[in-house]
This record gives structure tokens, sequence and C-alpha cells, in this order.
């Protein structure tokens, strides 16, 4: 029986087993691996970051890249909840075009929310309680990775007050249960978080004592008077809260120090009349929820347009940047950063530096203190309140026990030392203490000591939220958490029992379907002095002689272009693990439609590009070569790139190039035609026209006066020479005929041979190590040419790979 507290900010879970509290490591990428960050980071390649790696992963992927949003209908949402009546909306989202993800923090606070539908990403639609079920499935999993044993079991701490609306209340539990089940919990005990904390504190009690606990952290605060210790039973004699916490200071903290860098209480000037900067644009800027709004197309033509006339364009510079280039969450990471620094010194520097802009301030505690007064008085009427409630005087308190992040603040650790006296004001763990006491509530369930209500799927209360299709509006379907599953147990499998990557993984294009397999079996054989295997398994299951093979490193980047001519680059190692969830995963993780599929790819490095072009040759023999600087300039900017005019066929292969290079396109025919790069740069060109029967079989590069050695399917060698072929007049005849039916297999020029092994894949199923074929001794120019590959009978080759010697 696991217990897990699931916090607004951080989560943590444990066990006890009647002796010892055992904390489980939920994080191991963190620090603190046992409190794990309550984040998701969800990317468009299908990956799933949770807790460190969520935060880390999504700044490194969108700091200060630009944003675009549109708002986009994605239909009648239905919303229902046992005894509570049903609600339908028509819903609008804002969606940012370029964004390569969506992080999701503080994901605790939208269950009691009931105005909060969902959301939708990449077609999919999350409700509240999904999003909390994809933090919980991961959550689960790394906890069954460190036991070695299935959890069914579990208490989840709960507030005392979700919110003071009974019916938000009822909402957030029954979104809370719903996603617990969602992520395969199958019976559910609820403990009140301060509770959990006496608990904790209990098991060092020797003798009975009347408790307040002051549960603090980032989403409520939490107020539980009880009775504990000794041989009488825990009593509770009051409960308190109130949804304010460390969330609520990170936003009045930002708003009292960030503004005034941005251009809060300076002017514009606007028709020639001076106009103050609104005060609602650094009200929604310091709202981590209202963030988005501001990213409007409207909104931001707001902004340019108090920027065009502002006093201090510095400042106003500043505001846009934060607002379009994802810099806000960046800052609220260290607003937060400088409020808990603040906790033990007077004085914290906040530094914020953008890619035009810094942001330095120097915060002192009183000035914190200043921002969040009005939250101060709250809680110390509602904390008086809740000891009236109790029948008690203050100082029939016996012991105050604070716990919690955000009860480590000074100015209420004063609060408490002068109500109570700070010889009554203990601190417990401030991240712990409530996993713990969870834990020691399972036990106490287990072994029979104390009953609690058992929450199963089928007899709670439970939300079931839900998307409805309209006519007109997007194809949004309900997310599919078994995938999720898949997704997180893949990457956790390789991170928690430190498994490799493989170095080099080889892709499979057949029709519409993408593959990928570890090719390390093929790279040690082709390292081997053996010159034939019998291919088996998956690699035998996936060729067919209409297969693109393509041999990535694990590290690259990989440039793929799909069947209505779009550009997309993904990370090869994502595309690998997308795989290893299921076959189908590769294409659910990029940015398709309705039948698009990845027609063909190549590896290339955006930020280092040794090539100056990458060409695109289509199954119609027509290509086109693009700069890839400005390509790369281009797709990282935006999930895909679409070429804005219809090519002729579909695309058959995407190869880099250099300015001066020939690209060579060869036929199963036995026909041949080469163009320069500066001719498919100026737009499509029809390297050749296809006749009945012929298809594209091969492509290479050629620099001026470089051979090039040509190899046919029936394993025969032919040297070329690209400037001799025809490369003007009409398409008709710009193809070139060598020999009848050498239909072309594999283009190389004389460096590729050289530093690299060739593999060949056959019709039959074989691998063959080409390089052990060539005339020992001999150079590879011409006209020395290898023997012919013995082939049997019936037997072609479908594809060649060159792999690093």
């Amino acid at each position: 029986m696991i217990g897990i507290d699931f916090g607004t900010t951080n989560t943590g879970a444990a066990l006890f087993d009647g002796r010892v509290i055992r904390p489980l490591l939920l994080d191991p990428e963190s620090p603190t691996p046992i409190i794990c960050r309550s984040a998701v980071y969800m990317t468009r390649t299908g990956e799933y970051f949770l807790g460190s790696s969520a935060l880390n992963t999504y700044f490194e992927q969108n700091v200060g890249r630009p944003t675009r949003y549109r708002k986009v209908r994605v239909g009648e949402i239905i919303q229902v909840f046992a005894e509570l009546p049903t609600f339908y909306r028509d819903v609008f989202v804002y969606e940012d075009e370029f964004s390569p993800g969506r992080l999701f923090t503080s994901i605790k606070t939208a269950l009691r929310n009931r105005e909060y539908f969902g959301t939708a990403f990449l077609g999919s639609w999350y409700t509240a309680s999904d999003l909390v079920a994809v933090f919980l499935i991961g959550v689960k999993m790394q906890m069954e990775r460190n036991l070695g044993a299935p959890v069914t079991e579990a208490v989840l701490g709960r507030p005392v007050h979700f919110s003071f609306d009974p019916n938000e209340d009822e909402v957030a539990q029954s979104r809370l249960l719903d996603a617990a089940f969602k992520a395969g919990f199958e019976k559910v005990y609820l403990e009140y978080e301060p509770v959990a904390a006496a608990l904790s504190y209990e098991l060092g009690l020797e003798r009975r004592e009347t408790v307040l606990v002051f549960d603090f952290g980032g989403g409520t605060l939490d107020f539980t008077i009880m009775r504990i210790g000794g041989s009488q039973p825990q009593q509770v004699l009051a409960t308190g809260g109130i949804p304010i916490a460390g969330d609520i200071f990170d936003q009045r903290l930002f708003r009292a120090v960030i503004p005034p860098h941005l251009g809060e209480g300076g002017t514009f000037i606007s028709q020639g009349t001076r106009y103050p900067i609104p005060a609602h644009i650094f009200d929604s800027l310091a709202n981590p929820q209202e963030i988005l709004a501001l990213n409007t197309p409207q909104n931001l033509e707001m902004l340019r347009g108090i920027h065009q006339g502002a006093v201090d364009v510095d400042k106003t510079h500043a505001l846009l940047e934060i607002v379009s280039s994802n810099y806000a969450l960046l800052a609220f990471d260290l607003v937060e950063r400088t409020k808990r620094q603040l906790s033990t010194d007077l004085i914290s520097t906040l530094i914020l530096e953008g890619k035009d802009f810094t942001i330095k301030e120097w915060v002192t505690r009183l000035r914190f203190e200043q921002a969040i007064i009005k939250e101060y008085e709250l809680i110390r009427q509602e904390l008086l309140a809740t000891v009236d409630k109790s029948g008690l005087r203050l100082q029939e308190i016996d012991r105050v026990v604070r716990t919690g992040g955000s009860s480590q603040i000074p100015l209420f650790v004063e609060l408490l030392n002068e109500l109570f006296g700070p010889q009554k004001v203990l601190a417990i763990d401030a991240f712990s203490s409530v996993t713990a006491g969870l834990a020691v509530r399972g036990h106490q369930i287990a072994s029979g000591q104390i009953e609690l209500p058992a929450y199963t799927p089928d007899s709670t209360r439970r939300s079931m939220e839900q998307a409805s299709k309209a006519d007109g509006t997007a194809d949004i379907r309900q997310v599919r958490l078994e995938v999720v599953q898949k997704r997180l147990a893949v990457r956790q499998g390789f991170h928690g029992e430190a498994r490799r990557l493989p170095e080099q993984i080889l892709f499979f294009l057949r029709g519409k379907g993408m593959h990928a397999l570890d090719a390390t079996k093929l790279t040690e054989f082709s390292h081997s002095s053996t010159a034939a295997v019998k291919l088996k398994g998956a690699f035998a299951a996936l060729l067919k002689p209409t297969s693109q093979l393509i041999l990535l490193a694990k590290d690259d980047q990989a440039l793929l272009i799909t069947s209505r001519h779009k550009f997309i680059s993904a990370r090869v190692a994502d595309l690998y693990l997308a795989s290893q969830a299921a076959s189908h995963e590769i294409a659910h993780s990029l940015p398709l439609e309705k039948d698009e599929f990845v027609a063909a790819m190549t590896g290339w490095k955006p930020a280092d590009l040794e090539q100056s072009f990458l060409v695109m040759i289509t199954r119609a023999g027509q290509g086109r070569a693009f700069d890839a600087r400005l390509l790369a300039e281009y797709v990282a900017k935006r999930p895909y790139f679409q070429l804005e005019r219809r090519y002729s066929g579909i695309p058959a292969a995407l190869v880099s190039a250099g300015g001066d290079d020939f690209v060579l396109a060869g036929t199963n025919l036995g026909r041949i035609a080469a163009a320069s790069i500066p001719t498919l740069s100026v737009q499509p060109y029809d390297l050749l026209k296809l006749r009945s029967g012929e298809r594209l079989s091969a492509v290479g590069i050629s620099r001026p006066g470089s051979p090039l050695l040509t190899l046919s399917d029936q394993g025969a060698w032919l040297w070329l020479e690209s400037e001799k072929f025809v490369t003007g007049g009409a398409p008709a005849v710009r193809g070139q005929t060598l020999r009848r039916n050498f239909a072309f297999s594999a283009l190389f020029t004389p460096d590729q041979i050289k530093s690299n092994a060739i593999i060949g894949f056959t019709t039959q199923h074989r691998l063959l190590n080409l390089s052990r074929h060539y005339l020992a001794g001999t150079p590879l120019t011409p006209p020395a040419t290898p023997t012919a590959l013995q082939l049997e009978s019936g037997e072609a080759l479908i594809a060649c790979l060159l792999i690093a010697a």
C-alpha cells in the first residue's frame, strides 16, 4: 500500500512496513530523485517527459523561439459528473503553430476549476483528469520499477479544501480519483494532507499532544487540529484551509518585480496623443493561465503598436520578446527560485537574459512580504478561525507542526511564533512529511488497524469528460492513454535499466509504413570478413523490393519529406523510441494528416550543415534543390515546412549536395539523367520523363570531373562520367540509356567507396558485404572495375547502404 503525495508543485511516494519509511525514487534525473516536479511536457514527436526532465526539455526546445498562436475550435465538449448537472460547451483553444511541445505545470490546480474543460494537442483532447493521469502513469511505472512488483493500491493525499465551493470540491475529488483509475490503480483511499503530516509527526511521539498542522504547499494551505499520541485513537478537532499558496506568491512577486523592466508606468504615443501603457497587460503576464491570451495575433499587434510609440523602447522590446518568444515561463521559474532564496537570505538577485534584453533586479525579503500582504492577512484570519472552530484557546495547542515548501517563508514562521510561541513551533520535513504520513496510513489500512472508504473504478463517482466531433471542426479524438503508457515505458526502460540506444539505426520506408531497427548487427557484419549472411527476424520481414533503407546515427537529426511535400525535422533517437512503443507509433508521433506518410528521409545537422543544398527527387523524375541553411531556418521555427507549390510525383529520395555538384537519377530500365545544382535550385526540374514500367531506382551525387561507380540489380559494376550526360533539351530526351537491362541499384563516388563499407540487401533476404568483392589491391578508378557479384538464381539487389569503415 503506497502513500502518494501528488502536490501542486512536487510529488512524492513512500512505503511503510511498520518500522521504516522507504521513500521511492520517482525522478532519477533530478538532484533529489525522491521528489518529482509535478510537470508534464508533451512533444510533437509523441514523447512524454515528467518531472525535472519536463522542465529541462521545455526550456531547451522553447526558450527564445518565436511563437504564432491561432484560435482553433475543437468542437462541443460534454462534461458529466455524478449527481451534478451535465454541461455542454463549444470550446476553442489557442494553438501555437510553431511549438515543438506543450508544458503543463501545477496541473493539480486544474482539478478544481469547473470551467477548465481540457485542452487539445496534436489532434488529441486531454481532459483535466487525463493530464493528471499522464503524470500518475509515469509515477506508477517508476514506483513499480523501484519495487519490482505491480502497484495497484494507494493512499492519495488531498487538501482539506480543493475549493470553498462544494461543487468545485466534489469535481476536483472526482477528477483526482478518475485520473488514478485511468493510470491503472485498482483501489484508492483518500486522506487529508495535514492529517498525513500529523501521522508522520506522531511516529516519534511518546505522549498525547494537541497538535496544529500548518501544511503550506504550492497550491493550498491546510490546517488540522488533532489530538494524537498515546494509547488513545487519533481525534480530529477541526480542519480549515484556503486555496492560497506558493503559486499565488510566485505570481505576486512576478507582478511586483518584472513589469517595471517591461515598461510598466511608462507611456507611448499614438496619433499624437500620449497614453499610459495599460496595466492589464502586466496583470495577464503575471498569470500563467492568461499568458497565451497575450500571444494572439490581435494582442501582439496591440503590443507592437505600443512598442512603436513607446518612450522607452528598450523596455517594450523586452516585453515583446518575453511574450512572443517563450521567456515567460523561464521568468516564473527564476522568480520561484528567488522566492525560495528569500527564505534564507534577506536579498536575492534575479537575472533573466534573453536574446536582445537583460533583466537584473535585487529583490529584498521586505519587498516580497509587501507583495503578499493581502494573502498574509487572509491566512491569519483563517488560521484563527480554525482554532476558534476547535473550541480551544491558542495556549491550549501543545505543538504547531509546519510542513510544505511555503511553510519556510519567514513571514509565516513569525506568524506562528507570535500566536503560539516559538518553543511550540516545529518544522518537520518540508517536502516528504505528508508523503511519509500517507505511507503510514497505507500500512494502517493494510494491517487492519483502521478503516477508510475504498474507492474503485466501479464504486466511486467518476468524471466522464469527452470531446465530440462537430461539423466543420478539427478531428479531435480522446487521448489514448494506453499509447502514453507505452511511450513512457520505453523511455523509462532505457533510462532506468541503463539501456543504451543503438549507435546506428536503420529505417525502412515501405509503402506508407515507417519502421526503425537496431543496426548494431548490421554494422558488425560490415566490419567482418564474412561475404554473405541470411537475414532473419524483423529485418527479413520488412525487406521488400520497394523498400527504402536509410542508416542514421542516434545523435543525428532526421529530415523527412512526406507524400504531401512537407519537410519535418525530428531527432533520430525520438523516432527509434517511438518505434519501440509500437510499430505504428513513428507515424503517430509526426504531424501527418490522414493518408499522409513519410516518403523519403536523410540525416542532417541543422546547426552545422556541411553541404549547402538538400535535393529532393520525386518518383516522377522531378528534382529540386533547396538551400540547406534557409531550409533549416524554416523548419526550426515550426513543426514542419510545407512546400507552397505542388510537385510532380511523391518524393523518392532526399540527398545532400554541394553547390557545384551534379545530381544523377537512374531507373530500372537502364536510363540515367543528370542535372547541376544551379539548374535544380531555381524551380522544379524534370530530369527525365519515365516510360511505361519504368521507375526511379537510384540517386547519386557527383562532383565535376569525378567519376561514379554504379551497380545494377544483377550485381554488375559500371563506371560513369556525369558531365557527359545530356542535361539540357526537352525532358523527353534528357534520359540516356547506358546498357539494355542495366537496372540501377546504387551510385557511389570513389571517396564513398574508400571510406565506407558497402552492404547490399537482396530479394532472397541475403546480406552481402560488397567490400569483399573488390579486386584485391586494385585502385578503384576507371577502367579497373570490381568483379560482378555472384547472385543466386532469381536473386536481385534491392538496396545498398554505406557504413563508415
